[in-house]
């Protein structure tokens, strides 16, 4: 036990013991520099956490206590997909359609989605999205071409496809240099998605669809 002699000013033992206590600080080091480092997580092409067995059913299946449980019967489902489709104005039934499609219905779908914009936008490289280019696209929706009626057309994905608020690759954003968010760009359909078609472009390349999910122009070659 160190006895601090009484004789002794506080105020010149004070500079000393801070010393001592850094130094035993500084020998004792922190507790984590004792430990081991931590391996980093698991990745799997490019993906941290991700394991290549994650991407087999097997995997997924296995972690049900049931997996051959029946969730709803038919009759169950068809009852959930109306429940839906009345409660989500945005889920389409493609088999309530009518067979021949009046312009009023054709002209509100396209409307729906291909208003025609008002504010500035932004191409790829940053520059105006000029008033002419921007007619050149709302023309090619050829709205003056939709029949008093027309009979319906049923199709089939083939190729994942980008769902277009406008029939035209044209990426535009809000802001320069901001190329994040693509202003035209809505969904996305993919292989095996069936469709209604609804409409043509006036240069032939797009359709205007329904799907169940959404209804926008897709590129017609892959319909």
């Amino acid at each position: 036990m160190n006895v601090i002699p009484a004789h002794l000013p506080r105020r010149r033992l004070a500079p000393l013991s801070r010393a001592l206590l850094l130094a035993a600080a500084l020998c004792a080091g922190p507790a984590w520099a004792l430990s081991p480092p931590q391996a980093p997580a698991p990745a799997y092409a490019g993906i941290l956490g991700l394991e290549e067995s994650f991407l087999a059913p097997q995997h997924w299946i296995a972690q049900l206590p049931d997996p051959d449980a029946v969730i709803l019967d038919r009759a169950g489902i068809d009852a959930q997909n109306a429940r839906m489709r009345q409660q989500d104005s945005s889920i389409h039934d493609l088999r309530a359609l009518p067979a021949n499609l009046p312009r009023a219905l054709v002209l509100e779908q396209i409307n729906g989605i291909s208003r025609a914009p008002t504010r500035p936008l932004y191409d790829v490289q940053g520059k105006p999205v000029g008033a002419a280019q921007l007619k050149a696209i709302t023309d090619n929706l050829a709205l003056e071409r939709v029949p008093a009626s027309r009979p319906i057309q049923y199709g089939l994905v083939v190729h994942r496809a980008a769902l277009r608020a406008f029939p035209t690759e044209l990426r535009v954003f809000s802001s320069q240099g901001d190329t994040d968010i693509d202003r035209f760009q809505e969904s996305a359909l993919f292989p095996g998605d069936a469709v209604a078609v609804l409409h043509e472009s006036a240069d032939g390349k797009w359709v205007f669809v329904s799907s169940e999910r959404y209804a926008a122009w897709m590129e017609k070659r892959f319909v």
